[in-house]
């Protein structure tokens, strides 16, 4: 966790003393994860370096025992963007709570105002390098409408040190109307569990709804939540909810 910060830090420092752009969003995270109050926070922070090279620091979190953070250089290629950096998969729940690694993430945009992108986490043992700790990988379609965002996701993850493989999936859309300064966010999406030693079926679904106000000097806020109406799994996470602002300097 000290290791983010500090990349964040220096990746703040860098971009504000040399007059760059900066982009920055945050979300602080309340959940009920195996049935006790938790909390939690995450951020992306970003700015451009040169014309089409931009810094990326971000801290992506799950559960109150499970973050990934990131700290990635992107460049931009005409319709394509690809990026690689360090990352660190931090689970408080593991033999080796934090675990460094490589991290990847590409974009393409596509005729029709349609997009795909993907990213990629690879952890290593601090013991063994060529020994894979853990990973997890992504993909997303994204595609836009005069009134609507809409994206589909899909990712895969697995760690060494826990028995079998988590699949996610979720559709989200967020609408908007030219002039109204909010938006409204609705997504459906599931959790499941393979090759695990548990018979029992793992299974969640759950519900995302809220919604962002938009102001022109102060920034981005916003406020979400999350249910799960049906849940079959050890440690669930029935209920969420979050706090968000983004702005740029």
């Amino acid at each position: 966790m000290k290791k983010c910060v500090v990349s964040f830090l220096i990746i703040l420092i860098v971009l504000t003393t040399h007059g760059f752009s900066f982009d920055f969003s945050g979300q602080l995270h309340f959940d009920t994860y195996a049935g006790d109050p938790t909390f939690g926070f995450s951020f992306d922070a970003s700015g451009n370096v040169l014309d089409n090279l931009k810094l990326n620091a971000k801290l992506d979190y799950f559960t109150a025992n499970s973050y990934e953070a990131q700290c990635l250089v992107v460049g931009k290629l005409w319709f394509l963007k690809l990026g690689a950096g360090i990352a660190y998969s931090i689970d408080n729940s593991a033999e080796n709570i934090i675990v460094p690694g490589l991290g990847f993430t590409a974009h393409m945009d596509l005729p029709f105002n349609m997009a795909l992108a993907a990213d990629a986490i690879l952890s290593l043992a601090p013991a063994n390098l060529y020994e894979a700790y853990s990973f997890r990988v992504g993909g997303a379609f994204m595609f836009s409408t005069a009134n609507a965002d809409s994206t589909l996701k899909y990712s895969l993850k697995q760690s060494a040190e826990k028995k079998g493989k988590t699949h996610s999936a979720t559709f989200s859309i967020e609408a908007f109307e030219k002039g109204v300064p909010f938006t409204i966010s609705l997504a459906f999406g599931t959790d499941f569990l393979t090759d695990t030693e548990d018979e029992d079926l793992l299974f969640e679904f759950h519900i995302e709804g809220g919604f962002s106000i938009i102001t022109k000097k102060a920034g981005i806020y916003s406020l979400k939540g999350k249910v799960t109406p049906i849940t079959y799994r050890t440690n669930p996470t029935p209920f969420c909810v979050s706090l968000g602002v983004a702005f740029a300097l």
